[in-house]
């Protein structure tokens, strides 16, 4: 029985590690997305920003 805790002990702390390990690249990838999401603010698609408005010819 003592052997059997101590295993399942064992086990439940591997198993923990691991879930820090990906919680932890979780967390890196949120934060890499975030900035990718800041560094795009204000642009479209084509990487035009929103603000700018095409060349306008008068008297065309």
């Amino acid at each position: 029985m003592q052997k059997a805790l101590e295993e399942k002990i064992e086990l439940i702390e591997f198993e923990k590690k691991e879930m820090a390990t990906k919680i932890k690249q979780l967390e890196r990838a949120q934060l890499k997305a975030n900035r990718t999401q800041i560094a795009n603010v204000g642009k479209t698609a084509d990487s035009t920003p929103i603000n700018s408005s095409p060349t306008v010819k008068k008297g065309a």
